[in-house]
């Protein structure tokens, strides 16, 4: 049987459909990213009163905006916009004393005449203006800034006020183009128990109750996962550039950075000659939507699913398993040219296992599935695009029973029906006879006094993979690292198949 491998899939994933995706229903919750304060912004500086075409604001989590502070390790989203006319941050200018909008005006008091005549000497050059407000008086909503494009304004010295006439806009009204940056946004951690700081990390825990039956086809075959946990950790940046004039993405690319371990176990009891191929998956996806309010929601996402491709000669019991780690992938995903994304540090590390009991030839492919999803909508709805990034890591085993005797030896994970069972032994497993076969993970070796090393030695298999009175076994380690835009490319970043075992241990 191959021993059940471990599939981490990531994807960035648009609201709408996405052919390389799985069909999960949704299960969604939504954190609020605020206006933070802008980091290295010196609010008393009086150039922050002269008119910009080209502004910054910075959003963060809702504890964040709460406590008016800078992005913190939680995450930021960043807008930069490029405006029509001359724009002025007032968040940013601590000369304020109030501000107060109405549907048709906004009306700005200062502290000090100094900021006074330096606003109206500026403002009253340009024939429009864009004030962008946050908090200030009654100008916008909660977790929100207001955009007035103002097209007059009238001075007043005797109170230090400004008044000009404006009317609310949405930012692809009055804005030439619009960058957002994802500075180290977390895509969540998932595992079985967990403790997690909400002003950090998005939370997500999905896990398999022990002994859920996977597949069952009556007098043919039931298929159970003894175990399934998964621990991740995922966090995803990334950068869009959009023309509101030209109506196109300039630029869209996200980089993505994963941990990721498994610790599976698998056992297929097969009644009679059969094949199949199927596969698992839960009914929902613990999706988590990153909400800056009028601007975009950003939805990272995780989920997993299970499958196996089987074929057997005949009756049979098979154990697998895999405890596999991949501490440090790292992958650039350029949305709109595939020749510039890359991948880099997805090496996994990885203890295959597996038993069979009885007389058969089985061949058999599993796989454990980890989805790591990112849903963006754009200024609700007005841009949707998706790409994503599938890592796949397996073991494919090929057993070749032609034993004239079955060893009793000690099978993996859990006692069989059958006391008859033939085992492939990792080493340092006990066994109850002296000569049970043990398969050597790759890259270790038996040591002089090893008793658990591979006894009598592999030999090389026949040309007809047929092993006279033994025990054949052929096994790769694969891994593929595969890149898509949907409905614009696919490519596969990294292939790789890794001999484990290919021969016969003789009884």
């Amino acid at each position: 049987m191959a021993t059940l491998l471990a599939f981490l899939s990531f994807g960035v994933h648009a609201l709408g459909q996405s052919a390389c995706a799985a069909n999960y229903a949704r299960a969604n919750a939504t954190v609020t990213y605020g206006p933070v304060a802008a980091p290295n912004v010196d609010t008393s500086n009086p150039a922050n009163l002269i008119p910009a075409a080209n502004i910054s604001l910075y959003y963060g989590s809702s504890y964040d905006a709460s406590q008016s502070k800078p992005a913190l390790s939680s995450g930021s989203i960043n807008v930069t916009l490029d405006f029509a006319h001359e724009s002025v941050v007032l968040e940013y200018i601590d000369a304020l004393k109030t501000v107060h909008c109405t549907n048709e005006s906004v009306r700005v008091v200062f502290e000090h005449s100094e900021a006074f005549q330096t606003a109206s000497e500026s403002w009253s050059l340009h024939e429009n203006l864009v004030l962008i407000t946050n908090h200030l008086g009654n100008c916008d909503t909660e977790f929100e800034r207001g955009f007035f494009k103002v097209d007059s304004i009238v001075s007043n010295p005797s109170d230090l006020s400004i008044t000009g006439n404006a009317s609310k806009q949405e930012i692809q009204h009055i804005a030439n183009t619009c960058e957002l940056t994802f500075s180290s946004v977390p895509a969540g951690t998932l595992s079985k128990r967990f403790v997690v700081d909400p002003s950090v990390r998005i939370p997500f825990s999905k896990a398999l109750a022990e002994d859920t039956i996977l597949f069952n086809e009556p007098s043919y075959l039931t298929v159970t996962a003894n175990q399934a946990s998964f621990s991740t950790e995922v966090a995803f940046n990334g950068y869009l550039n959009f023309d509101f004039w030209g109506f196109k993405v300039r630029d869209l690319y996200f980089d993505v950075t994963a941990q990721f371990a498994a610790d599976l176990a698998l056992t297929a009891k097969i009644d009679a000659a059969y094949s199949t191929a199927f596969v698992y998956e839960p009914s929902d996806l613990s999706y988590t939507l990153i909400n800056v309010p009028g601007i975009v929601n950003v939805g990272p996402g995780v989920a997993f699913g299970l499958g196996m491709d089987l074929i057997s000669s005949g009756a049979v019991e098979v154990h697998a398993g895999i405890s596999a780690e991949m501490p440090n992938g790292r992958a650039h995903l350029d949305v709109l040219d595939s020749q510039k994304s890359m991948s880099a540090g997805w090496t996994p590390t990885y203890t295959p296992h597996a038993n069979i009991s009885a007389h058969a030839e089985v061949t058999a492919n599993a796989h454990a599935r980890l989805t790591v999803e990112m849903a963006l909508n754009f200024l609700g709805g007005l841009l949707d695009l998706s790409g994503g990034l599938t890592a796949k890591p397996g073991v494919a085993n090929k057993f070749t029973l032609d034993a004239t005797k079955v060893l009793p030896v000690k099978p993996l994970r859990r006692d069989l029906n059958d006391d008859d069972s033939l085992a492939v032994v990792p080493l340092g497993q006990d066994s109850k006879d002296d000569d049970s076969l043990a398969v050597i993970p790759l890259g270790q070796g038996p040591k002089d006094n090893d008793a658990h090393a591979v006894k009598p030695l592999m030999q090389d298999a026949k040309d007809d993979d047929k092993c006279e009175n033994g025990l054949g076994l052929k096994s790769d380690f694969t891994f593929t690292l595969d890149a898509y835009a949907t409905k614009w490319w696919d490519t596969t970043l990294v292939d790789v198949k890794i001999p484990l075992l290919d021969g016969c241990h003789h009884i």
